[in-house]
């Protein structure tokens, strides 16, 4: 019975962390999609309202 119980504890750490990892990746993406339209004189504002967009949905991911 108690090694049920820590195999359950187990698994949830484990899906905790690749949640975890996940987001951060998406984060780190999204970063990279703002800053990849971030400059003025290469970009217009229409540029820099779509990285804004695909940082948006990296972010949301599956839930978009």
């Amino acid at each position: 019975m108690g090694e049920n119980i820590a195999a359950i504890k187990l698994e949830r750490h484990i899906e905790e962390r690749i949640a975890a990892a996940v987001l951060a990746e998406r984060q780190r993406c999204a970063a990279i999609a703002i800053c990849v339209f971030d400059d003025e004189d290469a970009w217009s504002d229409i540029h820099r309202i779509a990285g804004g967009i695909i940082a948006g949905a990296i972010i949301e991911g599956d839930t978009a």
